[in-house]
Protein backbone atom coordinates (compact mmCIF):
# COMPACT_ATOMS: atom_id res chain seq x y z
CA UNK A 1 0.00 0.00 0.00
CA UNK A 2 1.72 3.27 -1.04
CA UNK A 3 1.66 6.45 0.96
CA UNK A 4 0.70 10.11 -0.27
CA UNK A 5 3.44 12.53 1.28
CA UNK A 6 2.56 16.35 1.54
CA UNK A 7 4.90 18.82 3.38
CA UNK A 8 3.06 21.77 4.77
CA UNK A 9 4.41 25.08 6.23
CA UNK A 10 3.29 25.38 9.38
CA UNK A 11 3.26 29.33 8.81
CA UNK A 12 1.08 29.75 6.04
CA UNK A 13 -0.72 26.50 6.07
CA UNK A 14 0.08 25.82 2.35
CA UNK A 15 1.53 23.00 0.36
CA UNK A 16 5.07 23.17 -0.35
CA UNK A 17 6.35 19.86 -1.59
CA UNK A 18 4.31 16.20 -2.25
CA UNK A 19 5.42 13.00 -3.01
CA UNK A 20 4.27 11.27 -6.54
CA UNK A 21 1.54 8.52 -4.71
CA UNK A 22 -0.19 11.85 -2.93
CA UNK A 23 -0.05 13.46 -6.80
CA UNK A 24 -1.58 10.34 -7.94
CA UNK A 25 -4.45 10.26 -5.21
CA UNK A 26 -5.02 13.87 -6.13
CA UNK A 27 -5.86 12.94 -9.69
CA UNK A 28 -4.10 16.44 -11.17
CA UNK A 29 -0.73 17.98 -11.50
CA UNK A 30 1.61 18.19 -9.14
CA UNK A 31 2.06 21.94 -9.60
CA UNK A 32 -2.01 22.21 -9.42
CA UNK A 33 -0.98 20.92 -5.60
CA UNK A 34 1.68 23.14 -4.79
CA UNK A 35 0.97 26.49 -3.01
CA UNK A 36 -2.31 25.62 -2.28
CA UNK A 37 -3.78 25.59 1.08
CA UNK A 38 -4.03 22.42 3.18
CA UNK A 39 -7.56 22.09 3.74
CA UNK A 40 -8.44 22.16 -0.12
CA UNK A 41 -7.09 18.60 0.00
CA UNK A 42 -8.00 17.63 3.62
CA UNK A 43 -11.15 19.81 4.16
CA UNK A 44 -10.26 20.66 8.04
CA UNK A 45 -10.04 24.52 8.45
CA UNK A 46 -8.35 23.91 12.06
CA UNK A 47 -5.26 22.31 12.19
CA UNK A 48 -5.78 19.35 14.45
CA UNK A 49 -1.59 19.79 15.41
CA UNK A 50 -1.37 23.61 15.63
CA UNK A 51 -4.88 24.82 16.20
CA UNK A 52 -6.32 21.57 18.56
CA UNK A 53 -2.33 20.59 19.64
CA UNK A 54 -3.95 16.98 19.07
CA UNK A 55 -1.71 14.29 18.01
CA UNK A 56 -2.29 12.21 14.32
CA UNK A 57 -1.01 8.65 14.26
CA UNK A 58 -3.35 6.63 12.26
CA UNK A 59 -5.84 8.55 12.05
CA UNK A 60 -8.92 8.07 10.15
CA UNK A 61 -9.70 11.42 7.88
CA UNK A 62 -10.36 12.17 4.26
CA UNK A 63 -9.00 13.06 1.12
CA UNK A 64 -10.31 15.62 -1.22
CA UNK A 65 -9.38 14.83 -4.87
CA UNK A 66 -9.12 17.12 -7.98
CA UNK A 67 -12.85 15.66 -9.36
CA UNK A 68 -14.62 16.50 -5.71
CA UNK A 69 -14.82 13.08 -4.78
CA UNK A 70 -13.55 12.01 -1.31
CA UNK A 71 -12.02 8.90 -0.22
CA UNK A 72 -11.06 7.39 2.89
CA UNK A 73 -7.58 7.82 4.45
CA UNK A 74 -5.24 6.76 7.41
CA UNK A 75 -3.26 9.71 8.28
CA UNK A 76 -0.19 10.36 10.54
CA UNK A 77 1.40 13.83 11.10
CA UNK A 78 4.60 15.16 12.52
CA UNK A 79 6.22 18.41 12.99
CA UNK A 80 9.90 18.77 11.67
CA UNK A 81 11.76 21.18 9.69
CA UNK A 82 12.39 21.40 5.76
CA UNK A 83 15.03 23.78 4.31
CA UNK A 84 15.14 25.86 7.60
CA UNK A 85 10.97 26.24 7.83
CA UNK A 86 8.94 24.90 10.40
CA UNK A 87 6.52 22.38 8.70
CA UNK A 88 4.30 19.48 8.99
CA UNK A 89 5.18 16.37 7.37
CA UNK A 90 1.98 14.54 6.77
CA UNK A 91 1.55 10.60 5.35
CA UNK A 92 -1.34 9.12 4.32
CA UNK A 93 -2.69 5.58 3.04
CA UNK A 94 -6.33 5.17 1.16
CA UNK A 95 -8.11 3.09 3.04
CA UNK A 96 -11.07 2.46 0.50
CA UNK A 97 -10.66 -1.25 0.17
CA UNK A 98 -10.88 -1.16 3.06
CA UNK A 99 -13.92 0.54 4.06
CA UNK A 100 -15.45 -1.41 0.99
CA UNK A 101 -14.87 -4.67 2.99
CA UNK A 102 -16.23 -3.66 6.30
CA UNK A 103 -19.13 -2.34 4.32
CA UNK A 104 -19.19 -5.79 2.54
CA UNK A 105 -18.86 -7.42 5.68
CA UNK A 106 -21.64 -5.04 6.88
CA UNK A 107 -23.75 -6.08 3.75
CA UNK A 108 -23.43 -9.78 4.83
CA UNK A 109 -23.67 -9.87 8.44
CA UNK A 110 -27.45 -7.29 7.39
CA UNK A 111 -28.07 -10.45 4.78
CA UNK A 112 -27.36 -12.92 7.24
CA UNK A 113 -29.60 -11.42 9.92
CA UNK A 114 -32.18 -10.36 6.95
CA UNK A 115 -32.35 -14.88 6.03
CA UNK A 116 -32.65 -15.39 9.80
CA UNK A 117 -35.63 -12.38 10.33
CA UNK A 118 -36.98 -14.06 7.33
CA UNK A 119 -36.79 -17.66 7.91
CA UNK A 120 -38.64 -16.68 11.45
CA UNK A 121 -41.61 -15.15 10.22
CA UNK A 122 -44.27 -17.64 10.40
CA UNK A 123 -45.80 -16.51 7.37
CA UNK A 124 -44.49 -17.85 3.80
CA UNK A 125 -42.42 -15.34 1.61
CA UNK A 126 -40.95 -15.64 -1.73
CA UNK A 127 -38.67 -12.97 -4.20
CA UNK A 128 -40.14 -12.70 -7.43
CA UNK A 129 -37.93 -10.90 -10.11
CA UNK A 130 -39.93 -9.04 -13.56
CA UNK A 131 -39.66 -12.45 -15.15
CA UNK A 132 -41.65 -14.25 -12.77
CA UNK A 133 -38.91 -16.26 -11.55
CA UNK A 134 -38.91 -17.07 -8.20
CA UNK A 135 -35.56 -16.20 -7.43
CA UNK A 136 -35.66 -17.00 -3.17
CA UNK A 137 -38.16 -18.23 -0.63
CA UNK A 138 -37.86 -18.55 3.31
CA UNK A 139 -38.48 -22.02 5.78
CA UNK A 140 -42.43 -21.38 6.31
CA UNK A 141 -42.81 -21.35 2.60
CA UNK A 142 -41.36 -24.38 2.43
CA UNK A 143 -43.46 -26.00 5.46
CA UNK A 144 -46.55 -24.51 3.61
CA UNK A 145 -46.40 -26.77 0.71
CA UNK A 146 -44.23 -29.90 2.22
CA UNK A 147 -41.62 -29.51 -0.12
CA UNK A 148 -37.85 -31.15 0.57
CA UNK A 149 -36.16 -27.76 0.54
CA UNK A 150 -36.19 -24.25 -0.55
CA UNK A 151 -34.74 -25.24 -3.93
CA UNK A 152 -37.43 -27.15 -4.95
CA UNK A 153 -40.02 -24.46 -3.54
CA UNK A 154 -38.49 -22.36 -5.87
CA UNK A 155 -38.23 -25.08 -8.94
CA UNK A 156 -41.74 -26.68 -8.92
CA UNK A 157 -43.74 -22.94 -8.04
CA UNK A 158 -46.08 -23.67 -10.90
CA UNK A 159 -46.43 -27.33 -10.47
CA UNK A 160 -47.50 -27.03 -6.73
CA UNK A 161 -50.31 -24.16 -8.18
CA UNK A 162 -53.53 -24.74 -10.05
CA UNK A 163 -53.73 -24.39 -13.40
CA UNK A 164 -56.97 -22.33 -12.81
CA UNK A 165 -57.57 -19.85 -9.80
CA UNK A 166 -61.29 -20.65 -8.23
CA UNK A 167 -62.37 -17.23 -10.27
CA UNK A 168 -61.67 -19.07 -13.42
CA UNK A 169 -58.72 -17.32 -14.16
CA UNK A 170 -55.31 -18.68 -15.21
CA UNK A 171 -52.61 -18.81 -12.43
CA UNK A 172 -49.90 -17.88 -14.82
CA UNK A 173 -51.99 -14.87 -16.34
CA UNK A 174 -53.37 -13.55 -13.44
CA UNK A 175 -50.29 -13.84 -10.91
CA UNK A 176 -48.56 -11.91 -14.02
CA UNK A 177 -50.64 -9.05 -14.08
CA UNK A 178 -50.99 -8.65 -10.13
CA UNK A 179 -46.91 -8.64 -10.10
CA UNK A 180 -46.62 -6.01 -12.88
CA UNK A 181 -49.07 -3.85 -11.18
CA UNK A 182 -46.89 -4.34 -8.13
CA UNK A 183 -44.12 -3.21 -10.24
CA UNK A 184 -46.16 -0.20 -11.32
CA UNK A 185 -47.80 0.63 -8.34
CA UNK A 186 -46.02 -0.91 -5.31
CA UNK A 187 -48.34 -3.33 -3.91
CA UNK A 188 -51.15 -5.90 -4.44
CA UNK A 189 -53.50 -7.66 -2.37
CA UNK A 190 -55.84 -10.72 -3.45
CA UNK A 191 -56.41 -14.28 -2.43
CA UNK A 192 -54.95 -17.47 -4.27
CA UNK A 193 -54.90 -21.17 -4.31
CA UNK A 194 -51.66 -23.13 -4.16
CA UNK A 195 -51.51 -27.21 -3.66
CA UNK A 196 -49.04 -28.80 -1.12
CA UNK A 197 -46.72 -31.48 -2.77
CA UNK A 198 -49.46 -33.69 -1.17
CA UNK A 199 -51.86 -32.73 -3.13
CA UNK A 200 -53.82 -30.42 -0.70
CA UNK A 201 -55.25 -27.08 -2.05
CA UNK A 202 -54.42 -24.53 0.13
CA UNK A 203 -56.21 -20.74 0.25
CA UNK A 204 -54.00 -18.22 0.69
CA UNK A 205 -54.20 -13.84 1.15
CA UNK A 206 -50.78 -12.91 -1.11
CA UNK A 207 -49.91 -9.18 -0.49
CA UNK A 208 -47.58 -8.33 -2.85
CA UNK A 209 -44.79 -5.51 -2.19
CA UNK A 210 -42.06 -3.70 -4.22
CA UNK A 211 -38.41 -3.75 -2.82
CA UNK A 212 -35.11 -3.64 -3.54
CA UNK A 213 -32.47 -6.47 -3.01
CA UNK A 214 -29.01 -6.24 -3.51
CA UNK A 215 -29.26 -2.87 -5.95
CA UNK A 216 -32.27 -5.29 -7.87
CA UNK A 217 -35.94 -4.10 -7.99
CA UNK A 218 -37.81 -7.12 -6.90
CA UNK A 219 -41.07 -8.51 -5.97
CA UNK A 220 -41.49 -10.10 -2.15
CA UNK A 221 -45.23 -11.92 -1.77
CA UNK A 222 -46.17 -13.06 1.66
CA UNK A 223 -48.84 -15.59 1.91
CA UNK A 224 -51.26 -15.59 4.60
CA UNK A 225 -52.51 -19.69 5.29
CA UNK A 226 -56.88 -18.96 4.87
CA UNK A 227 -57.33 -22.71 5.59
CA UNK A 228 -58.65 -21.79 9.51
CA UNK A 229 -60.45 -18.46 8.62
CA UNK A 230 -62.06 -20.73 5.87
CA UNK A 231 -62.82 -23.73 7.82
CA UNK A 232 -64.51 -21.26 10.47
CA UNK A 233 -66.74 -19.18 7.63
CA UNK A 234 -68.01 -22.85 6.78
CA UNK A 235 -68.87 -23.95 9.90
CA UNK A 236 -70.56 -20.38 10.66
CA UNK A 237 -72.59 -20.66 6.60
CA UNK A 238 -73.59 -24.09 7.93
CA UNK A 239 -74.87 -23.13 11.11
CA UNK A 240 -76.45 -20.52 9.36
CA UNK A 241 -78.55 -23.04 7.11
CA UNK A 242 -79.54 -25.02 10.06
CA UNK A 243 -80.86 -21.93 11.66
CA UNK A 244 -82.60 -20.73 9.10
CA UNK A 245 -84.09 -24.01 8.63
CA UNK A 246 -85.27 -24.09 12.03
CA UNK A 247 -86.70 -20.35 11.84
CA UNK A 248 -88.55 -21.46 8.08
CA UNK A 249 -90.13 -24.39 9.89
CA UNK A 250 -91.57 -22.64 13.24
CA UNK A 251 -95.33 -22.64 13.70
CA UNK A 252 -95.11 -18.97 14.56
CA UNK A 253 -92.95 -15.62 13.04
CA UNK A 254 -89.82 -15.10 14.03
CA UNK A 255 -88.27 -11.52 13.72
CA UNK A 256 -85.13 -10.43 13.78
CA UNK A 257 -83.69 -6.74 14.64
CA UNK A 258 -80.10 -5.11 14.30
CA UNK A 259 -78.64 -2.52 16.33
CA UNK A 260 -79.14 -0.43 13.98
CA UNK A 261 -83.41 -1.00 13.91
CA UNK A 262 -83.75 -2.58 10.91
CA UNK A 263 -85.55 -5.64 10.66
CA UNK A 264 -83.01 -8.68 9.47
CA UNK A 265 -85.43 -11.62 9.69
CA UNK A 266 -89.04 -11.81 9.41
CA UNK A 267 -89.51 -15.68 9.07
CA UNK A 268 -91.39 -18.72 9.62
CA UNK A 269 -94.59 -20.75 8.77
CA UNK A 270 -97.08 -18.46 10.26
CA UNK A 271 -96.08 -16.57 6.95
CA UNK A 272 -97.62 -18.84 4.77
CA UNK A 273 -101.12 -19.04 6.66
CA UNK A 274 -101.44 -15.00 6.45
CA UNK A 275 -100.06 -14.83 3.03
CA UNK A 276 -97.21 -12.82 3.01
CA UNK A 277 -93.49 -13.62 2.32
CA UNK A 278 -90.05 -12.82 4.07
CA UNK A 279 -89.65 -9.22 2.03
CA UNK A 280 -92.67 -8.04 3.73
CA UNK A 281 -90.88 -6.11 6.41
CA UNK A 282 -87.13 -7.54 6.13
CA UNK A 283 -84.96 -4.75 5.16
CA UNK A 284 -87.50 -2.36 6.89
CA UNK A 285 -86.89 0.04 9.79
CA UNK A 286 -88.45 -0.99 13.22
CA UNK A 287 -90.33 2.22 13.22
CA UNK A 288 -92.15 1.51 10.27
CA UNK A 289 -93.79 -1.70 12.21
CA UNK A 290 -94.44 0.29 15.20
CA UNK A 291 -95.84 3.20 12.91
CA UNK A 292 -99.93 3.91 13.72
CA UNK A 293 -100.87 4.41 10.21
CA UNK A 294 -98.77 1.02 9.77
CA UNK A 295 -100.50 -0.72 11.83
CA UNK A 296 -103.90 -0.44 10.15
CA UNK A 297 -102.13 -2.19 6.76
CA UNK A 298 -100.66 -4.94 8.89
CA UNK A 299 -103.86 -5.82 10.77
CA UNK A 300 -105.74 -5.81 7.20
CA UNK A 301 -103.21 -8.84 6.29
CA UNK A 302 -103.61 -10.31 9.27
CA UNK A 303 -107.34 -10.01 9.62
CA UNK A 304 -108.09 -13.48 10.60
CA UNK A 305 -105.02 -14.07 12.94
CA UNK A 306 -105.79 -10.84 15.11
CA UNK A 307 -109.80 -10.89 14.59
CA UNK A 308 -109.58 -12.57 17.92
CA UNK A 309 -107.00 -10.71 19.22
CA UNK A 310 -107.57 -8.20 22.42
CA UNK A 311 -105.35 -5.88 20.79
CA UNK A 312 -105.53 -3.40 18.79
CA UNK A 313 -102.37 -2.72 16.90
CA UNK A 314 -99.26 -3.75 16.33
CA UNK A 315 -97.00 -5.35 18.62
CA UNK A 316 -95.01 -2.44 20.60
CA UNK A 317 -91.14 -1.89 21.31
CA UNK A 318 -90.99 -1.99 25.06
CA UNK A 319 -87.46 -1.92 26.23
CA UNK A 320 -85.09 -4.29 24.96
CA UNK A 321 -88.04 -7.19 24.25
CA UNK A 322 -90.78 -6.82 22.13
CA UNK A 323 -94.31 -7.51 23.60
CA UNK A 324 -96.25 -10.19 21.19
CA UNK A 325 -99.74 -10.72 19.84
CA UNK A 326 -101.04 -14.25 20.25
CA UNK A 327 -99.65 -16.54 17.96
CA UNK A 328 -97.18 -14.35 16.67
CA UNK A 329 -93.27 -14.67 18.34
CA UNK A 330 -90.64 -11.64 18.24
CA UNK A 331 -87.40 -12.05 19.36
CA UNK A 332 -84.37 -8.94 18.80
CA UNK A 333 -80.79 -10.21 18.30
CA UNK A 334 -78.10 -7.95 18.59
Amino acid sequence: MESGIVIIDAETRRVLDVNPAAVRMYGDAKEKMIGKVCYTFFGQHECPILDLNQTLDHTELKFIRADGTVIPILKSATQTYYHGRSVLLESFSDISHVKEAEAQKHLLEMGDRTRVMLDATPMAAQFWDENMHVIDCNQAAVDLLKTSSKQEYIERYFDLTPEYQPDGSRSFDKLKIMIDKTYKEGNQRFEWMRRSLDGELIPVEVTLVRTIHKGKDLVIGYCRDLRGEKQMMQEIQQRDKVLYSVISNYAGAIWSVNKDGIITLFNGLYLEKIGVTPDFLEGKNINVARNKNRHLDIIETYRKPFRESRRIGFPILTGRNFTCAPYLYLMKRE
